[in-house]
């Protein structure tokens, strides 16, 4: 059985935003590559991407100006997850985000 529509777009937008900020803003990992994962449980799913650790520092969301064309990322999956956060070891970061499904409402 396939993730809800809601839950399957928000974690597709959210796996896009953490993707971009890697690329953007990280480095790659001594491989050469971004790692991405995900894991469902029940009517929830968390994503991850791992990169090779950030040029300007821990990932934060930050408040662009109205005319800025980029830099709201992390405030998008904020907005979307339950919960995210960011796990940093020797070899790395992993930027990560919990997603919940609405509950499901019988029809009347």
């Amino acid at each position: 059985m396939g993730m809800p529509e809601p839950l399957s777009a928000d974690a597709a937008l959210v796996l896009t935003e953490l993707v971009t900020n890697a690329v953007r803003h990280a480095f790659a990992r001594a491989d050469g590559r971004i790692n991405v994962g995900w894991r469902r449980a029940g009517g929830d799913v968390t994503i991850w991407v791992r990169d090779g650790g950030g040029r300007t520092g821990m990932p934060h969301p930050r408040v662009p100006g109205p005319t800025e064309p980029s830099g709201r990322g992390l405030a998008i999956v904020e907005a979307l997850a339950e919960q995210w956060g960011v796990r940093t070891d020797d070899t790395g970061t992993t930027v990560w985000a919990r997603l919940v499904s609405a509950p499901q409402t019988a029809a009347s």
